[in-house]
């Protein structure tokens, strides 16, 4: 009779551990970073757990909340906004998509106190008055001072050998489904002052605009490409030298055909009277691709799109 009683214990001791706790899962996870007044797509899939469903009033919800690791309260995380799947309710498992618009008067990231950062939280009760929450970190960004696309009025491109122009996008995919993109093409042979360059861009970089230029790029002839951008500071005549900062980017083993983002640093321009503490207003933009030495060694050919300057670094 003792060995039946055990059995019957380690049974019920079984199937107490089989038992499934409340879940949740990013079905595609959210990104590192987003700007103010974006629209952020979130969708998950969750479990209210074994013999459990979702509460009929705390239905699962996608929330932007504030953590505070400085605050004095049990909870550190401050609601911000959110939004519920009233679907959600009575069921046990499930998948929640929401579109929540990220708020212009909030804070960017930048901003915040020390110990504070952003968060983005799936969240829900279940019918036995279990919470489950999860969380992922997020970055708000402020909207760029100044962005350039391809798809309207754009600045002057011009070039001596090479050319840069306005084409269709040789691939809307990824992370670029524009319609019109710049194409440079820089022959084999180019000499440095002979790269194509935009003209009337009318660029400000400083501490207020911000110094970090993002864009897109794509590239169909090299796996291994050094972007280098010139501005020109103040005017673009013979008495203005132009810029000689290290606004480089450089990449290895790239996907042919694919688009990638890249950042610049505009921080440290220079010219022959010196390096501008608050550097004017760029109204020319050189393009040097690969140009390492006087002449270019091979033909270069490579699409930009979605430039974009920012007072922070995003990449």
């Amino acid at each position: 009779m003792k060995k039946i009683t055990t059995i019957a214990i380690c049974l019920i001791t079984a199937f107490s551990f089989a038992q499934n706790k409340p879940s949740a899962a990013w079905t595609t996870t959210p990104p590192s970073s987003i700007m103010l007044g974006e629209s952020l797509e979130l969708e998950a899939t969750w479990d209210a757990g074994t013999n459990a469903t979702i509460h009929d009033v705390n239905k699962v919800q996608f929330n932007l909340q504030l953590f505070d690791a400085n605050s004095p309260k049990k909870n550190k995380y401050e609601w911000l906004m959110g939004l519920q799947d009233k679907e959600s309710s009575g069921k046990k498992s499930g998948k929640s998509t929401k579109t929540l618009l990220i708020k212009k008067d909030l804070k960017p990231s930048s901003e915040l106190a020390e110990g504070q950062h952003y968060v983005i939280r799936v969240t829900f009760r279940t019918s036995e008055n279990k919470w489950f929450s999860l969380t992922e970190k997020i970055k708000i960004v402020a909207a760029p001072s100044w962005s350039l696309n391809f798809e309207g009025k754009v600045p002057k491109l011009e070039g001596k050998k090479a050319t840069a122009k306005v084409v269709k996008n040789p691939s809307k995919s990824g992370i670029n489904s524009s319609n019109k993109v710049m194409k440079v093409t820089v022959p084999k042979g180019t000499f440095e002052w002979e790269v194509p360059y935009m003209l009337g861009t009318k660029i400000k970089f400083n501490d207020k605009n911000g110094k970090y230029l993002k864009f897109k790029f794509l590239t169909t002839s090299n796996s291994n490409i050094t972007i280098k951008l010139v501005p020109w500071i103040d005017g673009w005549s013979k008495e203005f030298a132009y810029a000689e900062g290290p606004t480089t980017a450089t990449f290895s083993n790239l996907e042919l055909n694919t688009w990638y983002e890249a950042e610049v640093f505009m921080g440290n321009i220079e010219n022959k009277k010196g390096k501008f503490p608050t550097p004017g207003v760029c109204n020319r933009l050189d393009f040097n691709i690969n140009n390492t030495t006087k002449k270019q060694k091979q033909e270069e050919i490579i699409y930009f799109d979605d430039f974009e300057l920012r007072q922070t670094s995003t990449l």
